[in-house]
């Protein structure tokens, strides 16, 4: 399953989308948490939208 599909699956879709155009990237995290993604999938996407600086 995509992280989108388990996004749209748990209800959280908007909640992401909200979060990631204001460049929450607390709430981002918080919300790939509740989906059970660990920090090495997490970080990916947080540098995808530009939520987290690449290192």
């Amino acid at each position: 399953m995509t992280i989108n599909e388990a996004l749209c699956e748990s209800g959280l879709i908007n909640r992401f989308d909200k979060a990631v155009l204001i460049k929450d990237a607390q709430e981002v995290r918080k919300i790939l948490e509740q989906l059970e993604l660990d920090d090495s999938s997490i970080v990916p996407i947080l540098k995808h939208y530009g939520l987290l600086n690449s290192k």
